[in-house]
């Protein structure tokens, strides 16, 4: 099986675990509200699904990782939001630009630095994602000229929602680089390779 196949089972596998691990926390927090496409939650589903797959691609290549980051930003846009006019495009460009900003500097800075201190690496990619989506969100209600919608609840919401999508791909970074997620990659590999 030629490398560029067990690169991509590689990030389609770890990608899954993490966003299993978003739907987990996801689902205990906002219950099935997250499987709906009309509220704010489903960016549960969305944005761990491309954060996630931007990370593990970042992994393998950091240049396809932002070539893949703008496909799934087109997928996004076309297939999952439907954002047909330029805000709503603008929306999810901002949001999509500060999730992976967020994961990258997270890439750089934090990601395997201090072996002894990796439990402590999910929260920080979580403080991470919250704190850019913030601005990010911020930057938008700016653009909007919608200050007046800003209140405690509406920004404890936005940090949360963010929060936990962080933290559940931080959970499964950690988790697919345990000694057994290595056995269920494997598995899937040779799945591939008949």
């Amino acid at each position: 099986m030629s490398t560029k196949s067990n690169h991509l089972a590689e990030i389609v596998v770890k990608s899954f675990i993490s966003l299993v691990c978003c739907i987990v926390i996801g689902y205990i927090f906002y219950q099935s509200r997250i499987f709906n496409r009309h509220t704010g939650t489903f960016s549960v589903l969305v944005y761990g699904l491309l954060g996630s797959i931007f990370f593990y691609s970042m992994r393998v290549n950091s240049k396809n990782a932002f070539a893949a980051l703008l496909v799934l930003f087109v997928m996004d846009s076309a297939f999952i939001t439907h954002a047909t006019r330029l805000m709503y495009l603008l929306r999810d460009l901002i949001i999509i630009g500060a999730l992976s900003a967020a994961i990258y500097f997270f890439y750089q800075y934090f990601y395997n630095k201090n072996p002894k201190e990796r439990w402590l690496e999910p929260l920080i990619l979580s403080a991470l994602v919250a704190t850019f989506s913030l601005i990010a969100t911020f930057i938008l209600v700016l653009i909007n000229n919608t200050l007046n919608i800003v209140t405690f609840q509406w920004i404890y919401y936005i940090a949360k929602l963010y929060f936990l999508i962080g933290l559940g791909i931080g959970i499964g970074i950690i988790l697919t680089e345990e000694s057994y997620s290595e056995k269920i990659l494997l598995y899937f590999r040779n799945i591939l390779k008949n």
